[in-house]
């Protein structure tokens, strides 16, 4: 049997929900250690254009560890299935986190 994958925050991972995508862990690694199914992630965008939207982030390849410069949707923030992260691309810095943690509280009316 093949362990559960145990993202942490600040990670991005290929997930798969609904597609294949890169999310950004942004849940809170006391409930990504424990037993529940889902963790909450931003996905990240190809789409630069989306950078212009009020919280989103845009990420250079050296800052996410991607192909390409890419931007955190923000406002599409979702729970994804634990069994849908499915490889490690690696970790953004934690100015970056700090970036879209404030693009969070921003779009969830946390400020």
């Amino acid at each position: 049997m093949v362990a559960a994958p145990e993202p942490r925050r600040g990670e991005i991972w290929w997930a798969v929900a609904d597609k294949r995508r890169p999310v950004v862990v942004v849940q809170a690694d006391f409930l990504n250690r424990s037993r529940v199914g889902w963790i909450l992630a931003v996905p990240l965008t190809t789409a630069l254009e989306r950078s212009g939207a009020p919280g989103n982030v845009r990420l250079s390849q050296r800052e996410s560890g991607l192909k390409r410069a890419s931007v955190a949707n923000v406002s599409q923030l979702a729970p994804l299935p634990r069994a849908g992260f499915r490889e490690l691309v690696g970790s953004v810095s934690r100015p970056v986190l700090g970036r879209i943690e404030s693009g969070l509280a921003l779009v969830l009316g946390l400020e």
